[in-house]
């Protein structure tokens, strides 16, 4: 107890009856008033002193950061407290010994440096990889930090009281680009939006690695990200391919604010590949499907220069540029895709068509010789059904119904069913768990006869990861039905 006394007696407080949310605390009297004569007779109520503040405030939550054209944009939550008084926000960038930024290589570059997390602020001041980049006062939950050197830019966020208490760093480590991904070109250099000199200069270095001096452009190699979208961090791969052309053709247009993607397709896409002459394919898009977005088919040939790939009838149905390009390494590598940020594929009809020279063997493009990559307008897999038709006939129907191995097996995270139909028929392909549970169903509709392939990604019927284990896929075709096992790993 501590005693203050006083005219009108002797009042005690004990310190730990202190509020330091309110900084101050309550005396009590320790009893009535007596004066000298004794004819007080009153009882004082609670005085008021003032004591030391030591305790922080709540670090913030949900810290985020989103990267713009020479600035980064963070958003918070901040506790409701009542001496909260601000924050102070810290910058640090992934550089290299000397300090300077490592775009546009970032893990690539040799002797890249991430900047160490300061734990307390003192620790920020006191760092050489830290600044100050803001002080903001209590009221906002937003702050926008110019900042105008490309780079990857990472951020720690402190709140203060009125006691000059700091609390522990945001829950959240963040990190953000400075610029848009693909913004590489403009008629005076980076001029904040991602548009046809971009696109132009995504083809001259389209298939292109760092030993093609001519061709190869780092800037280019902006995807995949860490977290595939078009706000993630570039995860460099020394290749300009068909992960670079996702992004860019996400960020296409007056890049942000981001448009919302168009409702997800309760019915899985449709693909029909179809052999139009003896060396002549064609890649068929069955039905619309609106959230599609990019395709990439590749099919192991011998390197040749001879390869046709021409676009097909849909491409001019566009609204929007089209990419089409054939990376032309190691046989036959095409990336496809619609370009415009939440913009998918409208209508239905050709995609592309391949036609072989007379040294290769029509075999070679079979469906099952093919590898394809499907994404949608947010650059997720899509789980799609590939079938192949015949215009020429060429070859033969199947006279028997068939499920093929899954393969890869066991797979991480895509494989291929491949069946066929000696009919045109209602067809219906799910996958189960163990229990007997349906995961999802991928195939739900009428086929031609034919030999198809269904592609899973390894996810539920809500588009979420499933976890490793054994899982059987099933298929139900008029009188046939066969179900076989496969196994998921991570």
């Amino acid at each position: 107890m501590e005693n203050y006394a006083g005219s009108y007696g002797n009042i005690s407080a004990d310190p730990l009856f202190c509020d330091p949310a309110i900084g101050d605390y309550h005396l009590q009297p320790e009893s009535e008033c007596q004066p000298a004569n004794n004819s007080c007779g009153v009882t004082f109520g609670a005085l008021t002193g003032t004591c030391d503040d030591f305790s922080p405030p709540a670090a913030v939550t949900e810290l985020t950061a989103t990267g713009g054209f020479r600035k980064v944009t963070l958003k918070w939550t901040a506790a409701a407290e009542s001496d909260l008084d601000g924050f102070e926000i810290y910058r640090a960038r992934w550089h290299d010994e000397s300090g300077a930024s490592v775009y546009p290589e970032y893990d690539d570059h040799e002797g890249a440096i991430i900047p160490t997390r300061p734990q307390t602020r003192d620790a920020a001041v006191q760092s050489d990889e830290w600044n100050l980049a803001g002080t903001i006062d209590s009221g906002g939950e937003e702050f926008i930090d110019s900042v105008s050197q490309r780079g990857v830019y990472y951020y720690e966020l402190f709140a203060f009281d009125v006691d000059g208490n700091f609390s522990e760093p945001a829950t959240d480590v963040v990190r953000a680009t400075s610029y848009w991904l693909g913004d590489v070109a403009g008629p005076e250099g980076y001029d904040g939006k991602v548009d046809v000199a971009d696109l132009t200069r995504l083809a001259s270095g389209y298939g292109a690695i760092p030993t093609d001096v001519e061709t190869y452009d780092p800037e280019l190699d902006v995807g995949p990200t860490d977290d595939f979208s078009v706000h993630g961090i570039p995860v460099t791969d020394d290749y300009v391919g068909f992960d670079d052309l996702m992004i860019i053709g996400l960020n296409y247009g007056e890049a942000g604010p981001y448009r919302d993607p168009p409702a997800a397709s309760e019915s899985a896409l449709r693909l029909v590949w179809v052999r139009t002459a003896e060396r002549s394919w064609t890649l068929r898009l069955a039905e619309p499907f609106p959230a599609l977005k990019g395709i990439r088919l590749t099919a192991v040939l011998p390197e040749t220069p001879d390869v046709q790939v021409s676009g097909g009838d849909l491409i001019e149905q566009q609204d929007d540029p089209v990419f089409l390009q054939n990376a032309d390494r190691q046989g036959l590598n095409i990336g496809l895709a619609v370009m415009g940020q939440s913009v998918g594929w409208q209508g239905e009809g050709n995609l592309f068509t391949i036609i072989l020279p007379p040294e290769l063997a029509p075999a070679l493009l079979d469906v099952g010789e093919l590898t394809l990559v499907v994404r949608d307008v947010t650059n997720n897999p899509l789980d799609f059904v590939l079938s192949q038709q015949e215009e020429a006939s060429a070859v033969p129907l199947p006279t028997y119904y068939r499920l093929g191995e899954n393969y890869p097996n066991p797979f991480n995270p895509m494989t291929k069913i491949a069946f066929d139909l000696p009919k045109d028929q209602r067809v219906r392909m799910a996958i189960y768990d163990l229990r007997g549970r349906c995961v999802t169903t991928l195939v739900d509709e009428r086929l031609p006869a034919g030999r198809h392939e269904a592609v899973w990604q390894g996810t539920d019927s809500r588009g979420e990861k499933v976890s490793s284990g054994v899982y059987f896929y099933r298929l139900i075709a008029g009188p046939f039905t066969q179900t076989k096992s496969m196994t998921l790993i991570k």
